[in-house]
Order: C-alpha cells, then sequence, then structure tokens
C-alpha cells in the first residue's frame, strides 16, 4: 500500500509562533514513523511506501456527485486525475490518499488531556481504480501526564487500527 499524502511546505505557516511550529513539526514526524506502523500492525498490509503530492486547496481530490431520481439521491465518486498519476508511481496494489489530516490537543482539567486525530482518506484499488472506502474518521485519546512533548504516537497508533478495522479485507 502506498500512502499519498499532501506535502508540507512550512514556509506557508507564516505568523505561527514556535511552539506551534514545533509541535507541527513534532506531530508530522511522528506520524510519518507511526502511521505505517499501525497500519502494519492491524492489518495484512506489510509493505508501505509513500507518495507525496502539492494539494490544490481550491478544488477538492475526489469528486462527489449527487443525481436525484424520484425523489431518491444516487451518488457516485469520481476518482481524481491525480489517481492516475499515484497509479502510474505505485507498484502497490492499494493507494491510501489523505486530503487532509489535523491534531488538536486539550487540556481537559488540572491531570487530564486528550489529543485529537481527524483524517479525510480514500482507499482506491490501484489496478482497477475502483474505490474500497472514503471516510472521515476522528479518534480521539485521554492520558493524565505530559511529558516534555505531547504524546502523538498512542493516538497515531489507534488512528490506523480504527482505520483498517472498518475494512474486512484486510483484516489480520
Amino acid at each position: 500500500m502506498d500512502i499519498c499524502f499532501p506535502k508540507i511546505k512550512y514556509e506557508n505557516y507564516v505568523g505561527w509562533d514556535s511552539i506551534s511550529l514545533s509541535m507541527k513539526i513534532d506531530f508530522d514526524t511522528t506520524f510519518y514513523k507511526y502511521f505505517p506502523e499501525g497500519i502494519k500492525m492491524f492489518s495484512t498490509v506489510n509493505k508501505i511506501g509513500w507518495i507525496f503530492y502539492e494539494p490544490n486547496w481550491w478544488d477538492w481530490t475526489i469528486l462527489y456527485d449527487s443525481i436525484s431520481i424520484d425523489g431518491n439521491s444516487i451518488y457516485s465518486v469520481s476518482p481524481p486525475d491525480s489517481l492516475t498519476f499515484f497509479q502510474k508511481q505505485s507498484n502497490s496494489d492499494f493507494l491510501l490518499l489523505v486530503q487532509y489530516t489535523t491534531f488538536a490537543g486539550n487540556k481537559i482539567d488540572d491531570n487530564k488531556y486528550e489529543s485529537i486525530i481527524t483524517i479525510n482518506y480514500s482507499i482506491w484499488n490501484n489496478t482497477s481504480l475502483d474505490v474500497v472506502a472514503i471516510d472521515e474518521l476522528t479518534t480521539r485519546m485521554s492520558f493524565n501526564k505530559l511529558g516534555n512533548k505531547w504524546p502523538y504516537r498512542g493516538v497515531i497508533l489507534k488512528l490506523s487500527s480504527e482505520i483498517f478495522e472498518r475494512l474486512p479485507m484486510f483484516a489480520k
């Protein structure tokens, strides 16, 4: 499986204070390391690669069409033009296309903290370009102690687990 992920340009984070930017870099570094490990841990996928792409923030990567017939809506999903670009770069059976991730760390009370990650993704069969899954998933994890850095690893592994527990075709 290849993970197609938006290329991050830290120079675009103008106006961020150094602490927020440092947390963003820490999160990204941890995500790149533990997200693939979580996929391997909680699914039958055993080989992971990365394809980084320049996102077009003015246009969604995946096109959703809604057609109304006799008051019932039928939805179709069109693969993005860039999917064939990813397909040519990949030797994997599946592509996990990430449109975006967000992270929030909350202090609930004096000794309780919470990590929240949201990911918007789709998984495509690389041979047929059939869509396997499209979802937006939010994962939360609470903990009691805060060390020197925010602990991202646990919530990232939990995110990997929750993505693949919904997909029986990848079940261990």
